[in-house]
């Protein structure tokens, strides 16, 4: 549902460039998810690998982002 939503959006705005965004972000969107569904699984290790994959996911989209703002559509997706 996430994707499709991003989908949209970059249909609206002719820019598909902005998915790269949102993969990094579907990737914590996923851990996540299985964080609250699963709160068993959650053990020191579980967590200290959440907290890295949340900065990582955090830092490439915020990058992707700088680098793509107001920018025309990435020659690759055209």
């Amino acid at each position: 549902m996430f994707f499709n939503f991003v989908f949209l959006v970059a249909v609206f705005f002719k820019n598909f460039s902005i998915v790269d965004i949102f993969w990094s972000l579907g990737i914590l969107t996923v851990f996540t998810s299985r964080r609250i569904l699963l709160p068993q699984l959650n053990t020191d290790c579980s967590n200290a690998l959440f907290i890295l994959t949340l900065l990582w996911s955090l830092r490439l989209a915020s990058y992707l982002f700088i680098r793509s703002f107001n920018k025309p559509e990435d020659y690759r997706y055209a």
